[in-house]
């Protein structure tokens, strides 16, 4: 908490509190990504290419150059899967704090007065959220399709 103030006073809450909980839970789902699904799949292309190394090394070079193939193409989109992510996290972020100090705003006033303006207002940040988060996932679709055209194209 090394802001001041005018930090907690121009930003909102819905917005802090949201920023908070998305860190606390990419944190555990960045642990639970490594140990279900990193670990295993390295280990089992490692044992994999070992094993079938003693049968065949031109084999074993195959299944560890697709292996090598596919984290390479990962690599090559993992940046800019990381900046749509950021993107559409602060959005959804954004919306969040809307929508909560939407509520809070209509509470504190006890009228229905404000409501056409409230949700003009959310409206555009639910868009704007609900557009990069398209936009995040056909990226990320593309990724797969070209991930499986390559794993069907150089079988192992």
């Amino acid at each position: 908490l090394q802001h001041d103030y005018k930090f907690f006073t121009t930003e909102f809450s819905g917005k802090i509190n949201n920023r908070i909980s998305d860190m606390v839970n990419s944190v555990t789902r960045i642990v639970q990504l490594i140990m279900t699904l990193f670990g295993p799949a390295m280990c089992g292309v490692l044992l994999s290419t070992a094993f079938f190394y003693q049968v065949s090394p031109l084999f074993a070079s195959m299944i560890f150059g697709w292996a090598a193939l596919h984290i390479f193409i990962c690599f090559v989109f993992a940046k800019r899967c990381d900046q749509l992510s950021y993107e559409h996290s602060d959005a959804r972020t954004e919306l969040h704090g809307q929508i909560l100090d939407s509520i809070t705003n209509y509470f504190a006033m006890k009228t229905f007065a404000s409501h056409p303006f409230e949700f003009k207002r959310t409206g555009e940040y639910q868009q704007d959220e609900y557009g990069k988060l398209k936009k995040q996932l056909i990226y990320t679709e593309n990724i797969r399709v070209i991930l499986s055209i390559v794993s069907t194209i150089i079988p192992c």
